[in-house]
C-alpha cells in the first residue's frame, strides 16, 4: 500500500475516532510495526496511552480521548467491540449526567469501565476496571459515540417539610417498597445535606454504579401526588 493510499483511511479512522485507535486497528489498515514504532519514537507525532492504545497526536488528552482510550483498553483484544460490551460506568457516567457534585469530565483523574464477568483485564494507568455480575446492565451509546451505563439508581431528596403528616410517611414507605421490589438501589438524603456536603452523597453513588448490581433493571414510573 502507498503512504497516500494508507494515509486516508488512517486520518478517516483518527478523525472518527478522535486520533484514539488500537494496535489492531492499524494492522488491519496494513500500517507496518516499523512505521507504528517510528511515530512513537521519544518526540514522535504519535502517543503511545495504554497497552494496545495510541493516540495519533503528541500532547495533553483531552476528556473525550481518556473516555475514548479507557474503553478502547478495556475492549476485547484483537476485534471491536460490539455494542454495550464495554461501558463507562461511576463517576464519569455522573459527570457525564451533569451531577455538579461529581465535577466536570475533564477533571476526572481515574475513569471506570464496566466489563464482563468472565473476562480478565486488569487496572491499568488511569483506568479502573469493573466485572459485571451476571449479565451486562443495559448500556446506551452518547452523542459523542461513547458507551454508557445507564444510571440505574435512585437517589431519593427528603425534607422534614414533606413528612409532617402520616400520610406523608406511608408514601415515602410505599415508594421505598416500589424502589425494592424493582430491584433498584436508593441513595437517600436530605437537601441541607445536599447543600452542605454533599461528597458522601456522591461517594455512596459512586460506589453503587462501580460495585453493583450490574444487572439488567424493570422501568420505573410514578404521578406526582396532589
Amino acid at each position: 500500500m502507498t503512504r497516500a493510499g494508507l494515509l486516508d483511511p488512517l486520518l478517516l479512522l483518527g478523525a472518527d475516532q478522535q486520533h484514539i485507535v488500537t494496535r489492531a486497528q492499524l494492522r488491519r489498515l496494513g500500517v507496518p510495526p516499523g512505521t507504528i514504532a517510528h511515530r512513537l519514537r521519544p518526540g514522535g507525532p504519535w502517543q503511545q496511552v495504554l497497552p494496545r492504545v495510541i493516540c495519533l497526536q503528541n500532547g495533553r488528552l483531552t476528556a473525550h480521548q481518556r473516555l475514548r482510550a479507557a474503553l478502547a483498553f478495556a475492549g476485547p483484544k484483537g476485534r471491536a467491540p460490539q455494542a454495550g460490551e464495554v461501558l463507562l460506568t461511576g463517576v464519569a457516567v455522573l459527570a457525564g449526567a451533569g451531577l455538579p457534585s461529581a465535577g466536570h469530565p475533564a477533571d476526572l483523574s481515574e475513569v471506570d469501565v464496566l466489563i464482563p464477568g468472565r473476562r480478565r483485564v486488569a487496572d491499568r494507568e488511569f483506568v479502573r476496571v469493573h466485572r459485571a455480575c451476571g449479565a451486562m446492565p443495559g448500556g446506551f451509546e452518547r452523542d459523542d459515540g461513547l458507551w454508557s451505563a445507564t444510571v440505574a439508581r435512585a437517589l431519593e431528596i427528603d425534607s422534614r417539610a414533606w413528612h409532617l403528616r402520616p400520610a406523608d410517611h406511608e408514601r415515602s414507605l410505599a415508594r421505598a417498597d416500589r424502589f425494592t421490589a424493582a430491584g433498584l438501589p436508593v441513595v437517600r438524603t436530605t437537601p441541607v445535606q445536599l447543600r452542605r456536603d454533599p461528597a458522601p452523597v456522591l461517594r455512596e453513588l459512586t460506589t453503587l454504579l462501580t460495585a453493583g448490581p450490574h444487572t439488567p433493571h424493570t422501568r420505573i414510573s410514578w404521578r406526582r401526588a396532589r
